[in-house]
């Protein structure tokens, strides 16, 4: 396989050494890595791992690199000097370091003991074969280039994407009530969704709902989230618009998702409520005003742009904010999560899952409550294999801490309003992840987390806002959630997920750590040698049939587990 494939992981491979002069550079693949890029990365993760004195030697560090879009995993390890005439005993530090695209954290977190184990190899071999060192590394890289192409080749294979139904029916209507012609479709984005014999059924709503708020309703085409306002106007009889933001979904989100998107919503409509004079966007087509032309078309483009705002923040990222919920869900309980590390070794026959389950979680654990959201999001399945039932893991599923790339561009884009803030903030942020781990434990917390709505909607909107001063920050929370939030501070700082810097006599909230959710292959799909690779025939055959498998699979759980 070419190269090519893997460049969307993997950037390269580099070894150095590092004595009294400092770190260098010595032999790197492909050639085409920039040397000043290479001696940059390298001066600046020396420079982390050398705070307090550490030993490093046999040890492993990942570090982010956000102004290079990198992520760094370092092995340290000890090689004879150069010149063992001057001191035999003499040794130097050296390091290989894996180079890979800062979107592809996953990959290193769901092979480190396989990644360490191979550089471990590789430490021993470069000691042993010091005059071959280039064909070596030459070696190592082109096999790493192959095990990156068969990672993405079975992702591929295993992908088993989420089905969200009629994902093309989804949008966002507002609506007003006009004085001469009762309710009226404003604005619909996108724009081609949506017919005008929908437009005005979603509309007509206001003929019936007075009062402020949400409420659902489910039309034969599609199932929609309304909520019903006022704006207030000097043109309007009674002072005020009554307006209707509707969003429309092919299949309506969970109920999680649901209450992060009315948060959301709330938010807008609170901000739009505030707006001076927003209401006169209104009355551009249909009332003959000639006065106030200027403000008029001001406001009637403000409106457009903040429905378009709607669609953004409440449909466009609630697939996302779907799927994380989702994973959350699934994560968040311990005991699944250890059944998920056993699953990711191989497949196992449903009576010897069950023995596991008691023997290892607990007579008093559930195997049917265990198994059923990762049968249910089609993360496994069960298939018959030789006359028995055998439960197989299609897609592990992994958290994990990343550095906030969405802060990092922020802080980028103001240095030079605020020089110092970026160089702090990378500073801590390198600190935190330089011993960082995932763990089982931190994979509950961070699941329960972002379980949590109140939580999950400060780390959103650190997220999308990237970086606030604090008394900006709770300003812009929405008054729901504002003293919960705020109460809720100091426990995400004690837990690594915000931070606040002081700069510039200024005092900036910013998030430390962000959360990412991955679907990535099970171990057993990526062993090395094909003798290990558990059932694949089987496989090939369960994901033929993975269309049929949930009510297949209950049918069997049902059996064996009541």
């Amino acid at each position: 396989m070419s190269s090519e494939q893997a460049d969307e992981i993997l950037e390269g491979v580099i070894y150095s050494t590092l004595s009294k002069l400092g770190p260098k550079p010595q032999i790197w693949f492909p050639d085409s890595l920039i040397y000043n890029k290479i001696l940059e990365i390298i001066i600046k993760f020396t420079s982390y791992i050398s705070v307090g004195g550490e030993k490093w030697t046999g040890k492993i560090s990942i570090l982010p690199f956000p102004v290079h879009k990198n992520l760094g995993l370092t092995y340290f390890y000890e090689e004879p000097s150069s010149n063992p005439e001057d001191n035999p005993e003499e040794v130097v530090t050296a390091t290989v370091t894996l180079l890979i695209n800062e979107n592809a954290s996953n990959f290193f977190y769901q092979n480190i003991d396989k990644l360490k184990q191979d550089l471990e190899a590789l430490g021993e071999e470069l000691n042993a074969e010091k005059s071959r060192k280039r064909l070596i590394l030459s070696r190592y890289y082109f096999n790493l280039v192959e095990f990156v192409n068969r990672y993405q080749a079975i992702q591929k294979i295993t992908d088993v994407s989420e089905q969200i139904e009629e994902t093309g029916k989804n949008c966002v209507l507002l609506s007003y009530f006009h004085s001469k012609i009762g309710p009226k479709p404003f604005y619909a984005y996108p724009e081609e969704v949506l017919n005008d014999d929908h437009k005005f059924r979603i509309s007509k709503e206001l003929e019936l709902n007075f009062e402020q708020g949400f409420f659902t309703r489910s039309y034969p085409d599609f199932k929609v989230l309304h909520y019903y306002f006022e704006l207030p106007s000097e043109w309007a009889r009674g002072k005020s618009e009554m307006c209707l933001i509707s969003l429309i979904f092919g299949k309506m989100p969970p109920k999680e998702t649901i209450n992060i998107i009315s948060f959301r919503l709330a938010d807008l409509i609170d901000r739009l409520v505030k707006k001076p004079g927003v209401s006169m966007g209104f009355y551009k087509v249909g009332y003959g005003m000639k006065d106030h032309l200027e403000e008029i078309q001001k406001m009637h483009e403000y409106l457009h742009n903040w429905v378009i705002e709607v669609y953004r923040a409440c449909i466009e990222e609630q697939t996302e904010t779907s799927s994380e919920v989702k994973f959350a869900n699934i994560l968040r309980d311990y005991n699944r999560v250890k059944l998920l590390e056993r699953l990711s070794e191989g497949p196992m026959e449903l009576k010897a899952l069950q023995e596991w389950i008691h023997a290892n979680l607990g007579k008093a654990v559930d195997p049917l409550e265990m198994i059923s959201p990762l049968v249910d999001f089609n993360f496994a399945i069960v298939n018959e294999i030789s006359g028995q039932n055998h439960i197989m893991l299609l897609k592990d599923l992994h958290v994990f801490r990343i550095s906030p790339s969405t802060t990092l561009e922020k802080l980028k884009s103001l240095e030079a309003i605020y020089p110092d803030l970026l160089k702090l903030y990378e500073q801590e942020i390198q600190r935190y992840f330089r011993k960082y781990k995932p763990s089982p434990r931190d994979t509950v917390f961070l699941s329960r987390l972002v379980f949590d709505q109140v939580n999950y909607m400060v780390i959103s909107m650190l997220r999308e806002g990237g970086v606030f001063l604090k008394t900006d920050f709770e300003e812009a929370l929405s008054e729901e959630i504002r003293d919960l939030a705020l109460d809720n501070l100091d426990f995400l700082k004690e837990q690594d997920l915000i931070t606040d810097i002081e700069a510039h006599n200024e005092q900036f909230i910013l998030l430390k750590t962000d959360i990412k959710f991955v679907s990535a292959i099970p171990k057993y799909l990526l062993s090395d040698k094909k003798e290990e690779r558990a059932l694949l025939d089987p496989l090939g055959q369960a994901l033929i049939n993975i269309t049929k498998a949930p009510d297949r699979i209950r049918n069997i759980f049902k059996r064996w587990f009541s």
